[in-house]
């Protein structure tokens, strides 16, 4: 941990280089300074590319929605909406409840016809 702190500290973001001149696009001077520590922080890469050919290191990268609590749907949301209703639709599946009892009852009844069974057992 205190190594990877230690390189979030040392990065920063550098003015972009021009490759042919290898200087930078901004009219702005750098300072000798920064130019020295652009010097370590490229020798540096070279070390952690270097690093990094021999050993894997995990990066954690955030998903969106990390940062909020999860959307769950549930209740309202799955229940079907109705803008208007369809009396049609209503009207035609009353309809058809009706002839689906009525076929039922006359299966049942022709069952109770056909069903006869003199021994039936009695109980005590």
């Amino acid at each position: 941990k205190v190594q990877k702190q230690e390189e979030d500290v040392n990065i920063r973001k550098r003015p972009r280089m021009d490759v042919e001149t290898n200087d930078t696009f901004s009219d702005k001077a750098v300072p000798e300074s920064s130019k020295i520590s652009q010097e370590n922080e490229i020798g540096k890469k070279h070390e952690l590319k270097e690093e990094s050919l021999w050993s894997t290191k995990e990066i954690s990268v955030t998903y969106p929605g990390a940062g909020k609590l999860p959307h769950i749907i549930g209740g309202s949301d799955l229940i079907a909406h109705h803008a208007r209703k369809n009396t049609e639709l209503e009207e035609w599946l009353r309809q058809e409840m009706e002839v689906q009892n009525q076929h039922a009852k006359e299966e049942s009844l022709a069952d109770d016809l056909f069903r006869y069974n003199p021994y039936l057992k009695r109980r005590r």
